[in-house]
């Protein structure tokens, strides 16, 4: 891989995070009162999924005093409620508790059967663990990294619109272009389409690594275009990141 490649290439491992099932319930990232009341008495009132989310509400200090305790008890109650669910082949259940077992999240830690609950669900089309897998895979996160397998996982989530498998699959699209055999020529539109799909729904490092493509105008299927650089760099900026309002500031000075 090329030196310009290497900084092209950015992994998903912050993308990882989106696809946790820490804000599935509808909670938003910082909950206040009213929030943490409702999603009290709907956990107390037996929801699976309010219950999870509480518990990493405690765990995480969000919304409420942090409490290891208060977390480990809901989110076991959490697990409790998934299981006969995920056994019935309910997806979402298998989603929430394949989560759960591959964190050791109120139960204890089963990457095996994590990972199976988690295929499980996939398979019968949950978008949320067809991302998920895919970026552990991607990533190595607990599993022995494989792109292959990744693949798979982000070419099913990635159609349906989904800019984290959009994203991921752009990357290993990068990833089997730039590590062909020396000689064989490279095609890098694919990746360019999924980036692009992905940077028009916000995604921050897909209109960075779009932008340098388009500056660059060094790899196969992907002409240099100074306008479509400048386009994604003020997009990249706007979001507020210093590196594309550098590049942004270089490419309108014409130097």
């Amino acid at each position: 891989m090329n030196p310009y490649m290497k900084r092209i290439a950015i992994g998903i491992l912050a993308v990882a995070l989106a696809v946790l099932p820490s804000l599935a319930y509808g909670e938003t990232a910082f909950p206040g009162n009213a929030e943490i009341a409702e999603l009290k008495t709907d956990a107390l009132a037996g929801n699976h999924e309010a219950q999870y989310q509480l518990g990493l509400n405690y765990e995480k200090g969000r919304g409420v005093p942090r409490d290891h305790q208060e977390a480990e008890r809901w989110l076991r109650l959490a697990a409790d409620g998934f299981k006969p669910l995920a056994a019935k082949g309910d997806a979402r259940a298998q989603w929430f508790l394949g989560t759960q077992l591959m964190g050791g999240n109120g139960v204890v830690k089963d990457v095996d059967e994590g990972l199976r609950l988690l295929k499980l669900s996939a398979r019968q089309g949950n978008l949320n663990a067809q991302v998920y897998l895919g970026t552990i895979y991607y990533n190595g996160m607990g599993v022995t990294q494989d792109f292959k397998e990744a693949e798979t996982w982000f070419r099913l989530a990635a159609p349906r619109g989904n800019a984290a498998a959009q994203f991921g699959l752009a990357e290993v699209c990068v990833l089997r272009e730039s590590t062909k055999p020396e000689g064989t020529p490279e095609n890098y539109s694919e990746a360019v389409k999924w980036y692009t799909l992905s940077a028009e729904q916000g995604n921050l490092s897909a209109q960075k690594n779009l932008a340098g493509f388009y500056e660059a105008g060094l790899f196969g299927g992907v002409p240099k275009n100074i306008e479509e650089a400048i386009k994604w760099y003020k997009r990249a900026a706007a979001q507020g990141d210093a590196e594309a309002k550098l590049h942004l500031d270089k490419l309108n000075s014409g130097k």
